[in-house]
């Protein structure tokens, strides 16, 4: 608790600076030792509240982190917080660099601190976080650290974070830990669509539960408590299976959230009952032929 309140009480100390003559940091709002967020002005938006985050410099990942935040802002999709621009900047003679977003009223972890969803808000939850995914999934990006505070609320509309979207199969920077919502393969430092849908199946338990699953790394697959909703038990063990190629695609998580599909089966069953074309004999060709 110490070590997190000094923490905070660091970036706190960084409110009412001005960021490249531009940026006000007005309020500090929340993050980790990697990270700050903040309420912030711009001198070229007045009107408008914007998010400002900082993270410090490691000038072995600084450009790799910009050409992210840049291939993030050219992304436009209306379920996905619109990235501004990216910077660098000092302050209290620390390097950081910086990138300006949309302000979010409030995100799913903050509303989980005080109750859990319905069935039916977290089915309206899906419809939004499905199209942005499969919009990020089609054009070989993912959006990378898919957890409750990352489902952010933006007037009446539900949006992604966008400042975690790197390309498929990019590796992870190294500075975050492995977490709940990073699947077994995580430990490698690759992040796939998979990936993704692991971490929305660990979302969605919490969104229900207020507590993520227990056992995610364990050997074995994950069981779900018995008490666990009966309408998403099958929904969230599809998306917490070991393997990555046996989780559903966010396309199939879309048919089965609208109905057109009653069950959803992993990517290797269905890859196992496509048809095989037979092989045809020589002497079958020349029968065919003949029959001709």
């Amino acid at each position: 608790v110490e070590a997190s309140k000094s923490t905070s009480d660091s970036w706190e100390s960084l409110e009412g600076h001005a960021i490249s003559g531009v940026f006000q940091l007005r309020r500090y709002l929340g993050g980790s030792e990697h990270s700050g967020v903040f309420l912030a002005e711009s001198a070229r938006r007045p009107s408008a509240e914007i998010a400002l985050k900082l993270i410090p410099v490691i000038p072995a990942l600084a450009e790799s982190q910009f050409a992210r935040w840049r291939a993030a802002a050219g992304l436009a999709h209306p379920h996905l917080l619109r990235l501004y621009e990216a910077g660098r900047c000092q302050l209290h003679g620390l390097h950081y660099l910086y990138a300006t977003m949309e302000y979010a009223d409030q995100n799913l972890a903050q509303l989980l601190e005080h109750r859990a969803l319905t069935e039916d808000e977290v089915r309206e939850m899906l419809v939004p976080v499905l199209s942005a995914l499969g919009f990020l999934h089609g054009r070989k990006f993912v959006q990378g650290r898919l957890k409750p505070s990352n489902f952010l609320v933006v007037g009446d509309q539900l949006k992604l974070a966008s400042d975690s979207i790197r390309s498929v199969n990019e590796a992870r920077d190294g500075i975050r830990a492995v977490s709940v919502y990073d699947p077994p393969q995580a430990v490698d430092g690759s992040c796939s669509t998979a990936s993704d849908v692991w971490a929305l199946g660990v979302t969605v338990f919490e969104a229900l539960m207020r507590t993520a699953p227990s056992g995610l790394h364990d050997e074995g697959s994950v069981v779900l408590p018995a008490d666990f909703s009966p309408a998403f038990r099958e929904f969230v063990a599809r998306c917490l299976t070991r393997r990555p190629q046996d989780r559903p695609t966010v396309q199939d998580l879309e048919a089965w959230l609208s109905g057109r599909t009653a069950a959803l089966a992993p990517a290797s069953a269905r890859a196992a009952e496509a048809p095989v074309r037979k092989a045809v004999t020589p002497e079958e060709l020349l029968m065919s032929k003949a029959a001709a």
